[in-house]
């Protein structure tokens, strides 16, 4: 993620103008859209501890927030600080129970820092008491946007250990002197790296800074990511990973984290060969290189025949593709005009160039109704441009062709055949101000702002309530039972986003069905994306062609001029109307289109046939008639 060093956005702070946010738009009308309270500037996580039901934010700067509620109004109050728990450098925030897990960094000005997860616990009288569950040695920062630290964290499915993430120091593996203090120093042993440790251990995790030590520690779980910011389960318990690329025009990435596995940086970001690692490098002539981007005017970028070659053999998992509509741009590397993929019926591995992707979750107890049934979703922190620059009016750069500071749904899909997850992704809500993290609550989405420093808009909390799902292990795919005529069709379409495996009842295994049935019937269908599977029925029953309505009631011989006379009918079951047709010289005042009807006679009326007919969707009766004269 892209953001800029604590001390220099706290020290913005002061510049703020407030101004008013105007309510982030959905394109669908059953999600609703509220304002929960403003929060402090720099928030960079939302949780919410399941034993008060409270919810908690914190600060780049290590604040920790309890938000309360009062009658219909929110606000917060300040539990800890940095002081208390040593993290001043803080990215990461879990809740398990009530126990509040931290991960991020201490730093020191002009001096090397160490990684640090810490636990607290909710002692009386509101304070909290603190320990440290794993310390780094320290390590050589950068001070450069690019020192991305310890971010993430995330509790592993069976709640015996937690995920941690560990950031570059780097852009592309180019070498980062801070101020040159460090010369020659690219990316060291504790950087680039998810961890795994037990979520009670012991004793306090100490991990050095040392290549061969870490290379037999039981604590690194993969290597080989830049900026691992969010780590989330899918719900069959897989652990994916978000993370952006460097300034050149990349994709992010999803990746799928395996034990052991190698995710490519620096040699590999987005899917592309990171060219500073080859001979003859020309940076000039590189068509990805925004030279608006802070690397390009750090003279980050250069011909480097020193860059590390990677450990002979070593494979590289590659991102998930994402197959679009949305979040789906890149730039083509010959020409560097900007494409895209599922327009072009391709793909990119993951997401457009500097969206930032963080804040990843799932609806894992399918509290959601379709079309978000046990789906992902993923925020974009950065603003892009609507053209194909990338360069927004204040010199920065963002995603080209893609205006960013969204919200995505996943629709993810896992090929048993060979294991490998693609997905489509579909952008739903828009107009948030840096969206930092969200956090789904049920059948609300809680979504939290950062402060970045073009924006002149106060951070604020969102709920984003989606329709609730109200059948047990399934969900709405289906619509609901319906019927049809006799001797027609029906096709039945599932509402439900991205790639499935498809079982009707019939035997059909395409998306969709038409069926024509004699009699009433039951239709089911079974759906596996590779991650969960889900059923659902529709039941579709035959209406058939009304009845004809029974005897016309009413006066046979009427007098001439009579007003307001009335003829009827018996309901007749499965009728939504009754039509009736009068001789000449007879008037319908009211009543057309249902079982009784007021006439008006005329003077001149001699005799004539009084006619009904019923109808539904199916069509018409035969009519019934009485005369009269």
């Amino acid at each position: 993620m892209k953001i800029y060093p604590v001390i220099f956005v706290l020290s913005l702070q002061l510049m703020f103008t407030v101004a008013k946010a105007q309510l982030p738009i959905t394109n669908d009308t059953a999600i609703l859209v509220s304002l929960v309270m403003p929060i402090k500037p720099n928030a960079v996580r939302i949780v919410k501890n399941n034993i008060d039901k409270a919810f908690y934010y914190g600060t780049f700067g290590g604040n920790i927030y309890k938000i309360i509620k009062n009658g219909n109004t929110y606000y917060d109050t300040l539990i800890a600080t940095s002081v208390h728990h040593n993290v001043n450098y803080l990215q990461g925030m879990v809740f398990r129970d009530s126990i509040l897990y931290l991960v991020g960094n201490r730093k020191t000005p002009n001096s090397a820092g160490y990684g640090l997860v810490v636990r607290g616990k909710f002692a009386a009288a509101g304070a909290w008491s603190w320990d440290t569950l794993l310390r780094t040695d320290a390590y050589p920062s950068t001070a450069t946007l690019f020192d991305h630290a310890f971010s993430s964290i995330c509790i592993s499915n069976g709640g015996d250990s937690l995920y941690i993430g560990s950031g570059s120091r780097t852009d592309h593996g180019e070498i980062q002197t801070s101020g040159g203090l460090l010369p020659s120093t690219r990316e060291v042993p504790l950087t680039s790296l998810i961890l795994r440790i037990p979520i009670n251990p012991l004793q306090v995790i100490f991990l050095p800074n040392d290549s061969t030590i870490l290379a037999t520690s039981p604590y690194i779980y993969c290597r080989g990511v830049r900026n691992t910011f969010d780590l989330a389960l899918v719900p069959n318990g897989d652990l994916l990973g978000s993370e952006n690329s460097g300034d050149r025009d990349d994709p992010e990435e999803l990746n799928w984290l395996q034990a052991k596995k190698h995710y490519g940086f620096p040699w590999r970001m987005g899917g592309n060969a990171t060219p500073m690692q080859f001979p003859n490098y020309i940076p000039a002539n590189d068509k990805l290189i925004n030279h608006n981007s802070l690397a390009w005017t750090n003279n980050y970028f250069y011909n480097d025949p020193a860059y590390p070659a990677p450990t002979p053999g070593l494979l590289f998992q590659e991102p998930i593709k994402n197959y679009g509509p949305d979040a789906d741009k890149f730039r083509d590397a010959l020409t560097g005009s900007a494409r895209d993929a599922s327009n072009e019926g391709t793909f990119i591995t993951s997401f457009t160039s500097h969206r930032s992707p963080l804040g990843l979750v799932f609806d894992t107890p399918g509290k959601l109704a379709a079309p978000y049934f046990k789906s992902g979703f993923l925020l974009s922190y950065t603003e892009g441009t609507a053209d194909s620059t990338g360069t927004l009016p204040n010199g920065t750069t963002g995603p080209f062709s893609d205006i960013g500071q969204d919200l995505l749904q996943l629709a993810l899909f896992k090929d048993t055949a060979t294991g490998q997850y693609t997905m489509n992704c579909f952008r739903i809500a828009w107009g948030f101000k840096s969206p930092v993290d969200a956090y789904l609550d049920d059948n609300i989405l809680y979504i939290i702002e950062s402060h970045y420093p073009s924006n002149l808009v106060a951070p604020n909390l969102y709920a984003l309530t989606f329709p609730l799902n109200t059948k047990t292990g399934s969900s709405y795919f289906l619509t609901k039972d319906t019927s049809i005529c006799a001797g027609s069709a029906i096709t039945i379409t599932p509402n439900i986003k991205g790639q499935y495996q498809y079982l009707w009842s019939n035997g059909a295994t395409t998306s969709q069905i038409t069926v024509s049935p004699s009699v009433t019937t039951s239709y089911s269908l079974r759906m596996y994306n590779g991650i969960t599977v889900t059923h659902d029925t529709i039941l579709v029953g035959i209406a058939a062609n009304p009845n004809m309505p029974g005897n016309i009631s009413g006066l046979t011989k009427p007098c001439p001029g009579t007003i307001g006379l009335t003829y009827s009918v018996a309901a007749v079951t499965g009728v939504t109307n009754y039509f009736w047709t009068v001789p000449a010289g007879v008037k319908i005042v009211s009543g057309q289109g249902t079982q009784i009807i007021t006439v008006n006679i005329g003077s001149t009326f001699i005799s004539g046939l009084l006619t009904v007919t019923t109808g539904n969707s199916c069509g018409m009766s035969a009519a019934r008639t009485k005369s009269i004269s």
